[in-house]
């Protein structure tokens, strides 16, 4: 028997699961009924209704992780939410709303993804934590904060990409004021703006003692 009143999405997914005679494949019926209740929540049509108020947002479980997990993860995308968090398609976008109306988290589109942070960063340093967010990008950074005055060649030995792709990273760390270069004869080589760096590593909760040890270089 269906449950009278509002339903929550989880429970709108069992429900339709068990009550819809849709196809005889299992796999099939599931992406229909997937496909159907994101169309849903995309346009808006399944908030109408809800009961969900500012104090009892985070006492759903999946909706807690999902906060927890874009608060120490600023930059994160929905199909990396789904990964790591094992949520569905519609139960992750359907969660993202709700924190998103009751300003837990803002979104934004960056080179054709919508990612999302905290409410509270600024976001001023968005397309930094964007970037840093790509483990090789990242490589780079901490390879030139570890090696100053690195030169392309030497730097794309150490982190083993291609120096075509290394040279595109730096010139977008270039662009975010990260990374400046030093020309002279025979080469370019690069250096860090240390002070530019150390907020962004913060936000991207990384601890203290990791951060000291770039002090030295």
């Amino acid at each position: 028997m269906i449950k009278k009143g509002p339903l929550s999405i989880e429970e709108l997914y069992s429900e339709s699961i068990k009550n819809l005679k849709i196809s005889k494949n299992k796999n099939e019926k599931e992406r229909i009924i997937n496909k159907a209740i994101y169309q849903l929540i995309a346009k808006k049509i399944i908030i109408k209704g809800t009961k969900i108020t500012k104090d009892s947002v985070l006492q759903n479980k999946n909706r807690k992780k999902i906060f927890e997990y874009i608060f120490s993860n600023p930059g994160t995308h929905l199909r990396e939410i789904q990964k790591i968090l094992k949520l569905t398609p519609q139960i992750s976008a359907w969660h993202l709303q709700m924190l998103e109306k009751f300003d837990f988290i803002r979104a934004k589109r960056i080179k054709n993804k919508i990612v999302y942070f905290d409410r509270e960063i600024d976001p001023k340093f968005d397309k930094a934590l964007f970037i840093l967010k790509n483990p090789n990008h990242f490589r780079i950074l901490e390879n030139i904060l570890l090696e100053p005055y690195i030169t392309v060649n030497d730097l794309a030995k150490k982190v083993r990409i291609n120096s075509e792709k290394v040279k595109k990273v730096i010139l977008a760390l270039i662009e975010l004021n990260f990374v400046n270069k030093e020309n002279d004869d025979k080469s370019t080589e690069y250096y860090c703006k240390l002070k530019n760096i150390i907020p962004i590593l913060k936000m991207l909760k990384f601890p203290e003692s990791k951060i000291v040890k770039y002090y030295g270089y």
